[in-house]
């Protein structure tokens, strides 16, 4: 530990509970929930806390959406008495002593966590916990900031309980892991250091660079599992947005974070696969966002793919189509218009937008796809056809994609002429 949290003496900031309670924009139903649960703590004598994002928010004056709960002693007495008092349903409870809470009539989830301690056994390993002290819980943190904790019982009912420097490091904007060794326990809270530093224009203390490396000499990042690593990755684009991402990779970049987590990235094209981002952004669903993002900074490449915690299956898949469009890219440009509709209607949004960025000469026709092609179809459908009299069978699939053609090709308009297209199709072949 360092100095800065050695001693532990709180430092205490009175904050009414209805001034706490007004930062979190919560529905009548949560704020019922967090009544009845400090009523229930106070009753068995336990010590029930906010902790985290919460604290640093109403501190930054900025809003808060979520519920962590934090219970010292053990969460399932305590659920079991709040039970016999409030509606609820415990979704899920994992063996890190956490709960999942349903509040049934907002579908509002709240978290509550058993006050615990942490043991790393290895680098980048999962922690084993134990049930423990407010105290241990606070000192197990990522960063002094996220180590605020506000008391709803006692013994520090209605106050800010800082006991790392956490208020004094808010107020000079310094991001500050907890002890020099957090890096190397987690390597993950450097990505999630990297999101704070972006969001809330933090600077990184003298402790920061010192953890992280130690994180890089223990090659902590190497050693930390392809799924959390994706998963930060993530949350680059799941809380940050789109709009934080040069920032958020320009300081990945700086710290070299990429080769030390065995991501072979090229700088210059992770620039401009976020412009190419940017410009499809409006026409994909979140999902396609998250994973147009992962297969930009992968870039067909098998060893970054499986860094990224990309199934065996899709590696084999993604890359034979690359293979293929990479060799084939001439005889691909020169298929009718139909043609090519019809392949890159096979192929998802997110992998056409990382083709395009990795195969240049095919940029322009996967933007006319993606922004013309794939919503061009005729009015007619199937069954219309039926109603035609035209059986199910090849025949009606060769005139849809005939309609199709004519459609993408300009020289149908409207649903009559798409009617007296087919009825012309049927007389020549009668």
């Amino acid at each position: 530990m360092t100095n800065t949290i050695q001693g532990l003496k709180p430092k205490l900031l009175k904050v009414k509970l209805s001034d706490f309670l007004e930062h979190l924009k919560l529905p009548d139903e949560a704020l019922n929930f967090i009544f009845k649960a400090k009523e229930v703590a106070e009753k068995q004598g336990k010590f029930l806390y906010l902790a985290g994002g919460e604290v640093r928010d109403f501190l930054l004056k900025r809003p808060s959406y979520d519920v962590d709960l934090v219970i010292e002693g053990s969460a399932a007495d305590f659920l079991e008495e709040l039970r016999r008092n409030f509606v609820f349903e415990v979704l899920f409870s994992s063996p890190f002593l956490t709960y999942k809470i349903l509040l049934p009539q907002t579908g509002f989830v709240v978290d509550l966590v058993t006050a615990r301690g942490e043991v790393y056994e290895d680098v980048a390993a999962l922690p084993k916990v134990y049930q423990a002290t407010f105290k241990e819980d606070v000192l197990r943190r990522d960063f002094t900031i996220n180590a605020l904790i506000y008391g709803l019982s006692p013994p520090y009912p209605e106050m800010i309980v800082d006991l790392v420097s956490g208020i004094s490091d808010l107020e000079r904007s310094l991001l500050r892991p907890l002890h020099l060794r957090s890096f190397v326990d987690d390597p993950t809270r450097v990505f999630r250091g990297i999101r704070y530093k972006v969001r809330f224009k933090l600077n990184y203390a003298e402790e920061f660079y010192q953890a992280l490396y130690q994180a890089i000499e223990a090659q902590a990042f190497l050693k930390l599992s392809a799924s959390r690593l994706r998963n930060e990755l993530l949350l680059f684009v799941k809380r940050e947005g789109i709009s934080s991402l040069p920032r958020l990779l320009s300081e990945c970049q700086g710290f070299e974070l990429f080769s030390h987590s065995g991501l072979e990235v090229d700088g210059e094209k992770l620039v401009e696969g976020l412009k190419t981002l940017k410009e499809f952004v409006e026409i994909l669903s979140p999902r396609e966002v998250e994973d147009a993002f992962l297969l930009i900074l992968a870039g067909f490449k098998r060893e970054n793919l499986k860094r990224l915690f990309f199934p065996d299956s899709v590696i084999d898949r993604l890359i034979k189509l690359y293979e293929e469009f990479r060799t084939n890219l001439k005889a691909l440009l020169t298929l009718p218009l139909i043609e090519r509709v019809l392949k890159f209607d096979k192929i998802d949004k997110a992998t056409l937008i990382a083709l395009s960025l990795y195969l240049p000469e095919l940029k322009e026709e996967i933007e006319r796809y993606l922004f013309v092609y794939s919503k061009v179809y005729p009015e007619l459908k199937g069954g219309d056809l039926k109603e035609l009299g035209i059986k199910p069978g090849k025949q009606l699939g060769e005139i849809l994609k005939k309609l199709r053609e004519e459609k993408l090709e300009g020289r149908l308009k409207t649903k009559d002429e798409e009617i007296a297209f087919v009825k012309s199709l049927l007389y020549s072949v009668s």
